[in-house]
């Protein structure tokens, strides 16, 4: 038996702080006893025989394993088979339009209307694939521009046509949205519900009175209390449901106050499904010591009731989903692409678009599909790197430019030290 490569203990502040990073499996412990521990984690057998139940322990839990495991081939195999699965996500963008204009979007938020004959285009593809036998479930990801604008028009009718044809095929499908919520009223909580929506992804950007500045809307007082309310309305009308809060920051919109602002709306039987997911703003610089201070406020939102996801650590043990060859984006304009972060799935993107025929077939340009779909994390940085099973290396996009030993890690607020530490604090507190 040996140590894992992969196993992180750091000792501080008076507590030894143990993390695996392909089981994700971590516990926390006095630092003069996990120093003591830590120094015989390298000859196993003494564990076993002087201390045998925590030697079990670390074996169930990843901390020691067998001598024959490559661990760097495990990881390497993990994410192979991540790229191949056969469950497939698929984002649909019915509008590019949107009802705010926030200052760090990257879309131009153009008047456009998903047309009759993309949507029917989708419905072929999907069933193409079905048949074709290259997925088992589907994944509807309803994306924007602000999708629920036109939940009417696309949103639903297309959403049911998917589910039908899914029923047909016994294959298992699920619905989801990124949607900044304004949208999601009482009206359409029961359509919401009979189409299959499981999750939502909606954004705060910071406290109140920031929020509101950011996100302004005609007749609506208060942007912020909107949607909160109407994240309460929907969970309390439906138990499976959840949703993933990001709260982006860039240091200055944010303050503790919103954390009772946020409790003044949501009652605390439904924090449990509401999973605050902490997000720094692209346009704003890493600041290692503001984003220590901001880490107290995550502690009292957990300790408030709500879930948490760290941006740092990948729990999953799944590299970013552009990856997979069953996933792909599809735009109102029947353009489609493999990743919207970007805003390459504008006119004015880098990467030219796929197209799907009349027949349901999906044709690439430039090998775009099969450079993208290539595993991340193979350069020699990334090899030797004993942090790989946390971020399986660079955005696909590097490929592109094969720059594999680009580190997002040095963008960072974070080093993986501290994101460790306060990931073990947050969820054993």
């Amino acid at each position: 038996m040996k140590r894992s490569a992969y196993t992180y203990i750091f000792n501080e502040n008076g507590f030894g702080y143990w993390y695996n990073g392909i089981s994700n499996a971590f516990f926390k412990l006095p630092e003069t006893i996990s120093t003591k521990l830590e120094k015989l984690l390298d000859t196993p057998e003494v564990i076993e025989k002087q201390i045998p139940t925590f030697y079990i322990k670390l074996v169930d839990q990843g901390f020691i394993i067998n001598d024959d495991i490559n661990e760097l081939e495990y990881i390497h195999k993990r994410q192979q088979n991540q790229i191949d699965t056969k469950n497939c996500m698929m984002v649909l963008i019915p509008t590019m339009n949107c009802n705010y204009s926030c200052w760090y979007c990257v879309q131009s938020h153009v008047p456009s209307l998903m047309s009759e004959e993309t949507k029917e285009k989708i419905l072929l593809f999907i069933q193409k694939k079905i048949e074709s036998g290259d997925i088992e479930t589907l994944q509807i990801e309803w994306f924007g521009g602000e999708p629920f604008m036109q939940f009417k028009k696309i949103v639903k009718p297309l959403g049911e046509k998917i589910n039908q044809l899914c029923r047909n095929y016994k294959i298992p499908v699920t619905q989801s949205a990124t949607t900044n919520g304004y949208f999601l009223t009482q009206p359409i909580v029961n359509d919401l519900k009979n189409l299959g929506f499981k999750m939502f992804q909606i954004t705060l950007d910071g406290d109140r009175e920031h929020h509101n500045k950011i996100k302004y809307q005609d007749r609506c007082e208060s942007t912020f209390d909107h949607v909160l309310n109407n994240i309460k309305n929907i969970l309390l009308e439906s138990d499976d449901m959840q949703v993933l809060l990001r709260i982006n920051y860039d240091y200055s919109n944010i303050s503790p106050e919103i954390l009772n602002q946020v409790n003044e709306i949501i009652p605390k039987e439904i924090r449990n499904r509401i999973i605050i997911f902490p997000q720094k703003v692209w346009q704003a610089k890493p600041n290692h010591e503001k984003s220590v201070e901001l880490f107290e406020l995550w502690k009292q939102f957990k300790k408030a009731g709500y879930g948490f996801r760290h941006p740092l650590i990948n729990n999953g043990g799944e590299s970013c989903y552009v990856n997979r060859k069953n996933y792909v984006t599809i735009n109102y304009n029947g353009d489609v692409v493999k990743c919207t972060s970007d805003g390459n799935f504008e006119q004015d993107g880098l990467i030219k678009p796929g197209k799907i025929d009349s027949n349901g077939d999906l044709t690439w340009e430039d090998n775009i599909c099969e450079i993208l779909t290539k595993p991340t994390g193979r350069s020699k940085r990334c090899t030797l790197c004993r942090f790989l099973p946390l971020c399986y290396g660079p955005c696909p996009k590097f490929l592109l430019n094969n720059d594999e030993e680009y580190c997002k890690m040095e963008q960072g607020d974070l080093t993986y030290k501290d994101a460790i530490i306060e990931y073990i604090e947050l969820m054993t507190q």
